[in-house]
């Protein structure tokens, strides 16, 4: 299906073919760079040549639409890829439209935002937005040529504000968050092989296709929920029962006092937010 972009500027183009490099670019609205780009990286079948000219079919203009919806769901072009070159199994590609559901599900389902709305969104300075990115703590999505952030990063990245503005040193705050993202990764790399052994395999192994993908979406729909709830949960206790030691070292009564009542009442700390 061609996208309303590629059809509006298609009006008076012969949307069948054969294309020249140009006009392909014009019609499917991306640059010729990206082309390129993309069959270089084995996303896009090579053009048919009639002497010294290339010439692209529809087949070509129907993946580069294909190539846009998938990046909207948030897929990178490395799973893109391997989804066109049969690299994936066929119930894999219905978990593979679940994982980016988290980031669709959030905010509004279609929205993404450049790096300059997302600092006008959270008022937050682009260059420190920047920072944030080339450090890995806010991973933008490559979409149509742009560097695109879903618009669930707003909360989070107010979240870093509020932290920033508590009167915690900007480094010290970069540093502590790279610290988190390894941990993190490191645990989130073992859950997933986890998935992998004890749910994933068995199922594709004993069912079809079509039953495989049920199974695997009900059980990703399941224990994604579960494992951030575990997460969120653990990591909560633990920093309340470490604050709690700490301030019963060094703290006043008040403090002390303070702290076992969150402790105690932990819709304490939702009624804050």
């Amino acid at each position: 299906m061609i996208s309303a972009n590629a059809s509006l500027n298609a009006r008076n183009k012969d949307l069948n073919g054969p294309f020249k490099i140009e006009d392909l670019a014009s019609i499917a609205n991306i640059s010729i760079d990206t082309i390129r780009f993309y069959q270089t990286r084995g996303l896009l079948d090579p053009p048919t040549r009639t002497g010294r000219q290339a010439l692209y079919e529809r087949s070509h203009l129907d993946r580069l639409d294909e190539i846009r919806e998938l990046q909207k769901s948030g897929l990178s072009l490395n799973t893109i890829r391997r989804i066109f070159s049969h690299d994936v199994q066929e119930a894999d590609k219905a978990l593979f439209d679940a994982l980016t559901r988290p980031v669709r599900a959030a905010g509004h389902p279609a929205e993404y935002l450049t790096i300059d709305e997302l600092s006008q969104r959270t008022s937050i300075p682009k260059p420190l937005l920047q920072s944030l990115v080339s450090e890995g703590l806010i991973p933008p999505l490559k979409i149509n040529d742009l560097e695109m952030f879903p618009s669930s990063d707003v909360e989070m990245a107010r979240a870093g504000l509020a932290l920033l503005e508590s009167g915690i040193p900007l480094s010290e705050l970069l540093e502590l968050a790279k610290r988190h993202h390894h941990a993190t990764r490191k645990n989130a790399l073992l859950a997933i092989e986890l998935f992998d052994e004890y749910v994933r395999n068995p199922i594709t192994q004993q069912d079809d296709a079509v039953e495989s993908s049920k199974k695997l979406i009900q059980a990703f729909n399941q224990l994604l929920p579960a494992a951030v709830a575990l997460v969120a949960g653990h990591f909560e206790r633990t920093l309340l029962a470490l604050a709690q030691r700490h301030l019963e070292q060094v703290g006043a009564k008040h403090e002390i006092e303070a702290v076992r009542n969150v402790i105690k009442n932990p819709s304490q700390i939702e009624s804050r937010k």
